[in-house]
């Protein structure tokens, strides 16, 4: 239950600094997205840890759902903090910047949740145990309560442009259109030899 309760902590630190990034603007809540962070990172990997010394795994679990929990960690590390301008997000209080539309974030208004999603889907997958199960559903849950408040109040508030980026990129789920928008970004970004 500790592992559940950290996840409502984390999240309740995550709808603090939204809620102060258009209210109160004070630079110590601003800091609340980082702290709430580090509470999931070390819930999850308190969690875990001791699922995997108590119960162990079978070596295929490991390879085969370690990879892709692997794989989806990165890009939502990727998601969070390199697709986007990283100062302008989360350094800088600067007022009203514009929504970034592009790469990732042309697949969905929320890319984040998927990846976050199937991370945590993973790692049950992995350790094979209810815990882990309901530490999933109980954060992706709270992660996607988390992102409808910003996609309702926060971002309408704080970025500029944020109601025609809803009109034209879907919420959660992906559409054929939007794909082929992501990965057209990405192939033109190779052929101009930018860095992703």
């Amino acid at each position: 239950m500790s592992y559940l309760a950290a996840g409502v902590i984390a999240f309740g630190m995550f709808l603090l600094y939204d809620l102060n990034s258009f209210t109160w603007k004070n630079r110590i809540l601003h800091t609340f997205f980082l702290i709430g962070n580090v509470i999931l990172l070390a819930s999850t990997a308190a969690c875990f840890i001791t699922l995997i010394r108590a119960y162990g795994a079978p070596v295929w679990r490991i390879v085969i759902f370690g990879a892709l929990a692997v794989s989806q960690a990165a890009l939502l590390i990727y998601t969070l903090f390199f697709a986007l301008p990283f100062e302008k997000t989360y350094t800088r209080l600067e007022e009203n910047p514009p929504v970034y539309t592009e790469g990732v974030y042309s697949l969905c208004r929320h890319p984040g949740v998927v990846w976050f999603f199937f991370l945590y889907l993973f790692l049950a997958l992995l350790t094979g145990q209810r815990l882990m199960m309901a530490v999933c559903i109980c954060y992706s849950g709270l992660n996607v309560l988390y992102v409808w408040f910003q996609d309702r109040v926060t971002f309408k508030r704080t970025l500029s442009g944020y109601e025609a980026y809803q009109r034209e990129t879907p919420f959660l789920i992906p559409t054929g259109k939007s794909i082929s928008k992501c990965v057209g970004y990405f192939r033109t970004m190779e052929e101009d030899g930018d860095e992703i």
